[in-house]
């Protein structure tokens, strides 16, 4: 991880703390949408939490999803720029 990463995660974690929780929601799927991968998404989440949308996630296991999704997005933000394979 280098600097831009890590600016880019205290960015991140400081909205998760301002934003509500719909408001996080839309914010990860606007982001993967962004990357036509909400497949992935879903496969993540029934992969570690049963079920297939974010919103059905609970309260207790949203952080869990929240912070991978964010590594998601990040992967898939550098597999867009050639970085990852």
């Amino acid at each position: 991880m280098n600097f831009s990463d890590l600016e880019e995660l205290w960015d991140t974690l400081t909205e998760a703390r301002t934003r509500t929780r719909p408001e996080r929601e839309q914010q990860i799927l606007d982001k993967v949408e962004k990357f036509d991968s909400i497949h992935l998404l879903e496969d993540l989440l029934e992969q570690h939490f049963q079920t297939t949308s974010i919103k059905d996630i609970s309260e207790t296991d949203f952080d869990a999803a929240t912070t991978l999704a964010w590594i998601l997005i990040r992967r898939l933000r550098k597999s867009e720029s050639g970085s990852v394979h």
